[in-house]
């Protein structure tokens, strides 16, 4: 068994791609551990290890690919991870930066102006920045109704919707049913949010 004590660490920072729940950052987490390395910090879809002299990276690329990830070395498959992990840390886990208009947010997340994010996002996804955010708020909007903790109304708000009209009136044109015939679906299945694109 390898320890780390008395060794020289060489370290390293990897962006991984569909790393985007806390799920996703045990199961990286577990891979690099286990593959020569030690976690300095993990965070969604980025991962900044301490290595020894004998760490394969072919064989953690080998691993994760796997499960599902990928390490990200063009630079602007980097920035449409960013994207990704911005929007969704905006709908799952920040709340601080909510009155921010989404270009707002994003921008300010990334530190890149919103234009080349837009053009960098439709040409590597052949859809649009806003396409993925409504994408977003309807799985997150599911997941609300599935754990029956809030009525339609407060999820609309949650998810920054205007009024409820307007959040009804999407998700039955995304999901193809109402709120209350998906809530009274039992089959009615959510996407993983590392699948939306």
């Amino acid at each position: 068994m390898t320890t780390f004590e008395n060794m020289t660490f060489l370290s390293k920072t990897y962006r991984i791609k569909n790393m985007i729940c806390t799920r996703c950052n045990e199961v990286v987490s577990d891979i690099f551990n286990n593959h020569n390395s030690k976690i300095i910090s993990v965070e969604l879809g980025l991962v900044k290890i301490q290595v020894l002299d004998n760490f394969n990276e072919d064989d953690v690329s080998k691993k994760l690919e796997e499960r599902g990830f990928e390490i990200i070395k063009d630079e602007s498959d980097i920035i449409l991870e960013q994207i990704k992990v911005a929007i969704t840390k905006l709908f799952f886990h920040d709340k601080e930066n909510e009155n921010l208009k989404n270009s707002a947010w994003l921008e300010d997340e990334i530190g890149i102006p919103y234009y080349k994010l837009r053009k960098i996002f439709s040409e590597k996804t052949e859809t649009t920045i806003e396409k993925y955010i409504i994408s977003q708020k309807i799985e997150r909007a599911k997941e609300l109704i599935r754990y029956n903790q809030m009525n339609f109304e407060e999820i609309s708000l949650e998810l920054g919707y205007k009024n409820l009209s307007h959040f009804s009136t999407q998700f039955k044109k995304i999901v193809h049913q109402s709120l209350t015939q998906y809530k009274k679906n039992t089959n009615s299945n959510r996407k993983e949010i590392d699948k939306l694109l």
